[in-house]
């Protein structure tokens, strides 16, 4: 399939993708693009170490993606062959998967958007101003579903040395010791907690809502804070985490 997706030269991303790990193949101008998105290992390192790759990726601190070039030359059959290569050793790596088990290759019009492409309101933000509003159950369960369906901006927290793996940066330590998490739906609210919250460089981290609980279910936040300081906002707490988890049937570990 990848080399069928070469011979098209269309601007379209080829997907890579296994419950919650992830990659894409896109074009640019006379290259492809490996991405590898930073969630993927962050979900990998909660099961396994697993260390960021090496050179030649780089990792783009605003997209928070680790990504490598290869130019667009010669045979596409070979390119492709190499892709196909990079692709099995990345989801060899990083991608949690049973053994015989193969990924999902997706043709997708975009891939992954730029942070600064997630824009207020959103479906999550009108079902938390309903919320307000009605303060009823089934509000509540629209905004939970609005969560888990939707793209969300998570800080990262970068390693001091290279071969260390990415980390989650807490928003604050709470009492017993767990991580508080600031996850935002929108980069205004992102944009503007990095600028309110000290001068440490914080990359970001792409999150569907599911990549995100899957990840807290191993983790073990001690609640997740919702837009800090943003307009529209909350807080998820960590029953209500355990409720959300049990409902999309992934387990927690046990304290």
């Amino acid at each position: 399939m990848i080399e069928g997706w070469l011979g098209d030269g269309g601007s379209d991303v080829l997907v890579i993708e296994h419950r919650f790990s992830r990659c894409e193949l896109r074009r640019e101008a006379n290259e492809v693009v490996v991405w590898l998105p930073a969630a993927t290992l962050l979900l990998r390192h909660a099961s396994s170490p697993a260390t960021a790759p090496e050179a030649p990726y780089d990792f783009d601190p605003e997209l928070g993606s680790y990504r490598r070039r290869y130019t667009v030359a010669g045979s596409l059959r070979a390119l492709g062959e190499t892709l196909a290569h990079e692709v099995q050793t990345l989801v060899d790596r990083y991608f949690e998967r049973p053994p015989g088990v193969s990924p999902v290759l997706t043709r997708e019009a975009s891939g992954l958007p730029r942070p600064s492409e997630l824009r207020a309101p959103g479906r999550f933000t009108l079902a938390m101003r309903n919320l307000a509003q009605s303060r009823t159950l089934e509000d509540r369960r629209l905004v939970y579903q609005a969560f888990v369906n939707g793209t969300l901006l998570a800080p990262l927290r970068r390693p001091e040395h290279g071969d260390a793996p990415l980390q989650m940066l807490p928003a604050e330590q709470a009492e017993s010791g767990a991580s508080v998490w600031a996850v935002f739906t929108n980069w205004d609210d992102a944009a503007q907690w990095r600028r309110s919250s000290g001068q440490e460089a914080k990359p970001w981290a792409i999150f569907s809502g599911l990549q995100l609980m899957a990840l807290a279910t191993r983790e073990r936040p001690s609640s997740i804070l919702l837009n800090p300081g943003g307009s529209v906002g909350g807080e998820f707490l960590s029953h209500e985490l355990d409720r959300l988890a049990e409902a999309l049937h992934l387990s927690r570990p046990s304290a």
